[in-house]
């Protein structure tokens, strides 16, 4: 009979699905069925890292994206506000402008007032990004690719791409497109509608 019943050793359950402790059996799994729990979960684990690797690196990527989004949105109010010329570059130490490597390595922003385009020890440093890991970030310009400068009207010297790719390649590559007026927008494809491409 399917009822609640009491035994010594044992809370009340239901005799059909609770096996009770008693001098002769004990509650609990045998060896063999740990051993082959643990294994179902070891297989499930090693099939769900790699779904949890890519989100996260999509996750940093995305996160990275709307950081360069809300930088150049502030190059462009300080060089307005400034009256004079802004300068976003690539940079690996927080200070320095560099020209090598993509821009994954991080960036600065800071007032250029000389116009020589390297960042000298008087020019106070407006932001920094620190370096990103997993993913990377490429930008294609018809001026440099290595800097963009937004002058005292708020506009740029050239239009631009960001693309910014992870482990999971072209297919989720983003992009931020910056136009000459100095404004930017995201977008999955090029300016040109072609769609974007992750060096490998």
């Amino acid at each position: 009979m399917d009822v609640a019943s009491y035994q010594p050793g044992c809370a009340w359950r239901t005799t059909r699905f609770f096996m009770c402790s008693n001098q002769s059996r004990s509650c609990g799994f045998t060896l063999l069925e740990l051993l082959v729990a643990l294994s179902i979960l070891t297989i499930l684990i090693s099939y769900a890292l790699p779904s949890v690797s890519a989100f996260i690196d999509g996750q940093r990527k995305i996160a990275h994206l709307n950081s360069m989004a809300s930088t150049l949105y502030l190059a462009r109010s300080e060089a307005i506000m400034r009256n004079s010329e802004v300068m976003v570059c690539k940079s690996y130490d927080g200070n320095r402008c560099i020209t090598s490597g993509e821009w994954e390595q991080g960036w600065i922003v800071f007032e250029d007032r000389d116009g020589n385009r390297i960042h000298d020890a008087e020019e106070v440093i407006l932001a920094r990004q620190k370096a990103a890991s997993g993913i990377t970030v490429y930008y294609r310009a018809f001026g440099s690719n290595h800097y963009i400068v937004f002058n005292a009207q708020g506009v740029t010297e050239t239009n631009g791409t960001y693309t910014f790719c992870d482990s999971n390649g072209s297919a989720s590559a983003r992009a931020l497109i910056v136009y000459k007026t100095g404004r930017s927008r995201t977008s999955s494809v090029r300016s040109d509608g072609t769609p974007l491409s992750c060096p490998p």
